[in-house]
C-alpha cells in the first residue's frame, strides 16, 4: 500500500489569528462566545488602557489600509528558478525576486525567530545612474562593502547568523556577507529580496542588457561567489 503525499499548506501566517490564539491563551476571560470583549480585557488591562487620545503617534493617511493589508495572509509561494542557481542543493544563501511584504509573509513561518539582521535600505536619487568600476552593476548610491562589513560586525553577528535584505539593489550585502564568511571562515548566510522593477530605458544598465534591477542583483552575486546563489520568484 503506497503512502499518500502529505499535502503542504502554502498560505503564510495568519497574523491577526495566530495573535487572537495566544491572547486566548493569556486572557480567556477576555472571551465571550468566541468574540472579545473588549470591555472584559480593558478591565484586565487596568490603569494600562489609555483613555483618551492625547498622546504622542506617528500615524499617516491611509495607515488604517496598511496594517490591514500587512495581516492578510498571502497565498503566493516560492518558485525555485533552478537553471539560473549556482549549487542549487547545496547552498544556503538565497534570493528572491518578489514584493518586501509578499516574501516577508511567506518566509515567517520557516524563519521564525531565526533571523538575527534585518537590514533595509530603500533607493534614492533614481535620476541618476552609477556604474561600478567592473561593470558588476548600475546604481546611483550603491552601499559599500567595506561598511555593511562594519555594520555586520558592530552588530555582533555571529558565525552561522542570518541577514535578510530588503531592497537588494546591487546585491552589496550578501557579497559582504560572502567576504567576512571567507575572511573569518563564518557560515553566515543571506537572503535577499528585489522587486522586478525595470530599469530606465535610457539608463546605463538598461544599454548594457539589464532591464530589471534584479537581473543586475542576480549577476553580481554570481560573480561574487560561483557557490552561493539561489534564486526564487514569488508566484
Amino acid at each position: 500500500m503506497s503512502e499518500e503525499t502529505p499535502k503542504v499548506n502554502l498560505n503564510s501566517q495568519d497574523i491577526t489569528q495566530e495573535t487572537i490564539k495566544e491572547l486566548k491563551k493569556l486572557i480567556p476571560s477576555a472571551f465571550r462566545e468566541g468574540q472579545i470583549d473588549f470591555d472584559a480585557l480593558k478591565s484586565v488591562l487596568g490603569d494600562i488602557v489609555e483613555p483618551n487620545h492625547e498622546f504622542y503617534n506617528f500615524t499617516w493617511a491611509g495607515k488604517s489600509d496598511a496594517f490591514r493589508h500587512i495581516q492578510q495572509p498571502s497565498i503566493a509561494t516560492l518558485k525555485p528558478c533552478k537553471e539560473e542557481s549556482v549549487d542549487f542543493d547545496n547552498t544556503e544563501n538565497i534570493f528572491i525576486e518578489g514584493d518586501n511584504l509578499e516574501v516577508l509573509k511567506l518566509l515567517q513561518k520557516s524563519y521564525y525567530g531565526k533571523i538575527k539582521m534585518i537590514y533595509i535600505d530603500p533607493p534614492y536619487n533614481k535620476d541618476k545612474d552609477f556604474v561600478y568600476p567592473d561593470g558588476k552593476g548600475y546604481f546611483d548610491s550603491p552601499k559599500q562593502l567595506r561598511l555593511m562589513k562594519q555594520i555586520f560586525k558592530i552588530s555582533n553577528l555571529k558565525k552561522d547568523d542570518i541577514i535578510l535584505d530588503f531592497f537588494a539593489g546591487s546585491g552589496t550585502t550578501t557579497h559582504a556577507v560572502m567576504q567576512l564568511n571567507a575572511e573569518d571562515g563564518g557560515n553566515r548566510k543571506s537572503i535577499s529580496v528585489q522587486l522586478p522593477e525595470p530599469t530606465d530605458k535610457k539608463s546605463e544598465s538598461y544599454k548594457a542588457g539589464y532591464k530589471r534591477i534584479s537581473e543586475i542583483t542576480k549577476e553580481r552575486l554570481k560573480r561574487a561567489d560561483k557557490n552561493s546563489i539561489n534564486p526564487f520568484e514569488t508566484v
